[in-house]
């Protein structure tokens, strides 16, 4: 007990007044204070009951608000060598939440000891004291004060006052009665589950609603008046954990429920829970304005009038949870809990617990302002209510939805009804992540090009129990819903994503062993190419479905496609660590009680909570003076854009010892591997266009950090969001790389940022991309996942396809090999620019291994061979040229020459005055030659002399050298 009071601040309080209240202090723990021993081992059973209750009711009388203590325990030894401990500690330092804080930490400390071990207790939450004091500062603050004309535009002035039987009666504790009122366990089962199926409602709003309609018939008013109390440990604070903070937290707080006239059964319900959902932060806020708030905010709710009625539901009643407590509570009688001289706020006090499976009602009330047959009635009607609501929610087509049950949708009845009309499978809708967002538009922009669908390829040896495996895939898909989310946008202002229950996952089985394996490929690439131009109607669910192929009597194909919208790459280890362990425990006959997975809805609900001022703020100065995207310096070029030659990849790997000395120097410059690629990404696209910067997008994880449990979620969290790169040729390489790196991690506070608002902050014209081509750094261990699997399959995944809206994707895969997966737009590029881009990238990666602190010109794009042919061989055995873009050499020229300039190349003559508007249409048209530019073939003349002032470069071209 000295323990429990010394780690509780609670139990520890004193009260006194102070001004128009009263002030609350913590005081030094006072052990002997604690204990009261009654030794009554030598009454006869009958006689020690008597007094173990007169003795408890004089424990309970000795606490004392001012001079404490607040909390007392009396131990009372009975005959035959039992024993009760008394708990008496008075409700302003613990509500029913705490109540079972004391408990286990009683039950371990006394174990604990009593095995002469050190005493164990959880550790510390935040005080008492702390959340007091904020909650002081946030009771003032215009967040709580925007709730007050909530509270003052409820219709007060419908609520009737209780009829009073003896209307001169005084209501005192010593004056109060009890009836009770008990629904059969299977009627209870009805009400409850046909109420929570037809009208989504739960059982705290069915019982308030009957218990409304009760006093409302009763009483005769169209509204009836009930004060409701909350937990009050609501999370309005950052850094904040009640989770076993002890003290009363309890939220009182009134509610207006309008039930009475003519309305329906159903409509009652309906007009019950919105008016509940409707209550801002649970109610916490009305009592923070009564009490907290300014003088006039809390003199116009005191004129408010009271409730009469409180309700309480203490949900379903649980046996302790340890297996062997050292305590066990009894329900002997231990004096009244309250004074009998003092009144009563509530006429009355209506409380609802499930009992073994029995709904049983509680009501005290003062039997000097009721007579017991007024509310032996009141009771009855009570349960009358509620049959009469059980019975209308088992009709054939009772139910509807409202607002309420789709909160973060934002949409208003009637739009909820039009959206859902004829639908009873709806568990969920709610807005789409930034990602989703674009997928959606490009997929609907781009109908029938296959984007965003995701076909995954493995290769499964041993023994597959098909009928288990897909039903595996079916409990992943009901555990996580964002896998049965379907999307709806017409006549919405904002997309959605609705989340269907009940959904069967489509999935087929072909025998393949009768073919020959020239066929098995054919039929392979006909089954990929018929699956991917079907893609998926986005508005219906499931977006995803299975194809298993036999090869062997042992071997099968599983072919896995669904649309990216759906989940992210970070989801799939998770999503096939439960698949395979849901399919072994399948074969084994088991069924897998799994942790349930936190909801993909809790991200979106984030995003809601988030100010996206601050993330405006960087944006717009990230990418301030920016005004056009990064050209791709090895595309085509003269390209259609309305012509689809769809899409191809190319893959490349980095030998593992140049892998090796990547992440050597990695670790020791404390980069990351992506910073490094990122680094060569920039470079490349730099000298391509000859620009001092480029921008390109980066795909990141986007899971919030503050978000528990994120890690463990299934869905599409991913964001691709602009890098902007400087690139100065005079810049050592790991300075440059760690300020890239910087930047990044300052991007990390805002990549939850939508990349439609990200563009719009930029100075790019309206629909502008901006940028063409990404990078996306595949470190989720989905190979290791298969690879650990324990259920007598192998698995090798030999293909994945993926395709996006952007011209050219880089995936980097980690590894003992670095690799590379780059897919891009056939009608953009020619296969052997993108076998060059590849060469090249990995040519200044193995580069800045080498030297990692030389300037950035010395890493070159080309390799030692080629760089030697170029600057040796054709060109006449000439010394290195320096690698300058196009714009320097353009403003190096015009620094030296006083002249008129002209730039003679590919047999274009260009008037320097020309040179900015054309020099991008310049070096495409070189670019579709097969150049590879540093720089720009061509002569520089001096039109004034029409001598030819220097030679800009030379470079290679498809093998050989551009005729000048």
């Amino acid at each position: 007990l000295a323990l429990l009071v010394e780690r509780h601040d609670a139990l520890r309080l004193r009260f006194r007044p102070e001004g128009r209240g009263w002030r609350q202090e913590i005081v030094a723990a006072e052990e002997n204070r604690l204990l009261v021993h009654v030794d009554l081992s030598a009454l006869a059973p009958d006689r020690a009951a008597s007094l173990m209750e007169a003795a408890a009711e004089v424990v309970q009388a000795s606490l004392d608000l001012a001079r404490g203590p607040l909390a007392r325990a009396g131990l009372f030894t009975l005959p035959g060598g039992t024993a009760r401990l008394l708990l008496a500690v008075h409700h302003l330092a613990v509500d029913e939440v705490s109540g079972r804080f004391l408990l286990e930490d009683l039950d371990a400390t006394y174990g604990s000891l009593r095995r002469d071990a050190a005493a164990w207790l959880p550790p510390r939450t935040t005080s008492l004291k702390e959340w007091a004091e904020r909650l002081a500062g946030h009771a003032r603050s215009s967040r709580v004060e925007g709730e007050l004309e909530y509270w003052l535009a409820r219709p007060w002035s419908e609520v009737q006052p209780l009829p009073r039987d003896l209307p001169d009666g005084v209501n005192t504790a010593g004056s109060t009665r009890v009836a009770t009122a008990t629904f059969a366990a299977d009627e209870t089962r009805v009400l409850l589950q046909g109420a929570g199926k037809a009208y989504r409602v739960a059982a705290q709003e069915v019982l308030l609603a009957a218990l409304a309609r009760a006093i409302a018939r009763w009483t005769g008013s169209s509204a009836v008046a009930i004060d409701l109390e909350g937990h009050g440990r609501e999370e309005i604070f950052e850094g904040v954990d009640l989770s076993r903070t002890v003290g009363w937290f309890t939220a009182l707080y009134p509610m207006i429920l309008p039930v009475g006239g003519d309305l329906a059964p159903g409509e009652a319900l309906v007009r019950v829970k919105e008016e509940l959902r409707g209550v801002p932060e649970r109610g916490l806020g009305f009592g923070l304005l009564r009490y907290l708030a300014t003088e006039g905010i809390a003199d116009r709710l005191r004129g408010l009038p009271e409730p009469e009625v409180a309700f309480n539901y203490l949900s379903q009643a649980v046996a302790a949870e340890a297996e062997e407590p050292e305590f066990d509570l009894v329900s002997e009688a231990s004096g009244p809990a309250a004074s009998l001289r003092s009144l009563r706020p509530h006429l009355l006090e209506v409380s609802v617990q499930i009992v073994d499976g029995e709904l049983q009602s509680t009501w005290v009330y003062s039997c000097r302002i009721h007579r017991p047959e007024t509310l032996e009635a009141l009771a009855a009607g009570f349960l009358a209510e509620l049959r009469a609501l059980a019975e209308h929610c088992a009709e054939p087509g009772a139910g509807a939805y409202s607002p309420s049950d789709f909160p973060l949708a934002g949409l208003s009845r009637p739009e909820l009804e039009r959206l859902l009309a004829g639908r009873r499978n709806v568990e969920d809708l709610y807005p789409l992540s930034p990602m989703q967002q674009g997928m959606l538009f490009h997929t609907l922009y781009d109908q029938g090009a296959g984007m965003y669908v995701a076909q995954y390829g493995f290769e499964v040896t041993g023994d597959l129990d098909l009928v288990a495996f897909s039903g595996a895939w079916q409990q992943v898909l009901v555990r996580h819903p964002a896998l049965r989310a379907g999307f709806v946008w017409e006549g919405l202002e904002e997309p959605l994503q609705r989340i269907d229950e009940g959904l069967p996952l489509p999935w087929r089985a072909e025998d393949w062993r009768g073919f020959a394996l020239d066929e098995r490929q054919a039929r392979r690439a006909a089954f990929l190419d018929k699956d991917r131009r079907e893609g998926f109607a986005l508005a219906r669910p499931p977006l995803m479905r299975i194809a298993f192929f036999r090869t062997g009597d042992r071997l099968w194909e599983l072919h896995w496609t669904f649309h990216q919208i759906l989940m992210d790459g970070w989801s799939l280890p998770v999503l096939f660590e439960e698949l395979l362990a849901l399919y072994r425990a399948s074969l084994r006959g088991e069924e897998l009680d799994l942790e349930r997975p936190r909801p993909f809805r809790d991200y979106i609900a984030w995003l809601r909570r988030q100010d996206l001022g601050a993330a405006e703020a960087y944006w717009r100065s990230a990418l301030a003076g920016f005004s056009a995207p990064t050209p791709l310096g090895f595309d085509r070029g003269d390209f259609e854009s309305g012509r689809d030659e769809g899409w191809a990849e190319r893959h490349a790997r980095l030998e593992p010892e140049a892998t090796g000395a990547l992440q050597q120097l990695a670790r020791g410059a404390q980069l990351t591997l992506n910073t490094l690629v990122q680094g060569a990404w920039a470079l490349l696209l730099a000298r391509c266009n000859g620009e001092p910067e480029a921008v390109f997008g980066a795909t990141v994880s986007g899971r919030p950090p503050d978000l528990p449990g994120v890690e463990r979620i299934v869905g599409d969290f991913i964001n691709t969001l602009p890098v902007r790169v400087s690139v100065s040729e005079r810049e050592v390489l790991i300075p440059w790389l760690r300020r890239l790196q910087d930047d990044q991690a300052e991007m990390r506070q805002y990549e939850h940022t939508p990349l439609a608002s990200v563009q719009g902050w930029s100075e790019l014209p309206p629909g502008t991309p901006l940028f063409e081509s990404y990078l996306v750094f595949q470190n989720y261990p989905l190979e290791q996942v298969l690879a650990q699997e324990e259920g007598g399959l192998a698995w090798r995944k030999f293909a994945s396809s993926e395709v996006s809206n952007y011209p050219l994707a880089i995936a980097v895969i980690p590894g003992a090999s670095l690799a590379f997966e780059l897919e891009y737009e056939r009608r953009r590029f020619e296969p052997a620019s993108i076998a060059r881009c590849l060469d090249q990238l990995s040519a200044l990666l193995e580069g800045f291994a080498r030297a990692p602190m030389a300037e950035l010109h010395a890493h070159s794009i080309l390799r030692a061979g080629e760089r030697h042919q170029l600057v040796a061989e054709w060109n006449g055995g000439g010394e290195a040229l320096p690698s300058l873009s196009l714009h320097g050499l353009f403003e190096a020229a015009a620094r030296h020459t006083p002249h008129g300039l002209a730039v003679i190349a590919d047999g274009v003559e260009i008037t320097f005055a020309e040179i900015d508007a054309r020099a991008e249409r310049l070096a495409r048209r070189l670019r579709r030659a097969g150049v590879v530019p540093e720089a720009v073939v061509g002569l520089l003349v001096d039109r004034s002399v029409d001598l030819p002032i220097g030679i800009l470069a030379i470079l290679k071209a498809g093998g050989s050298c551009l005729p000048l």
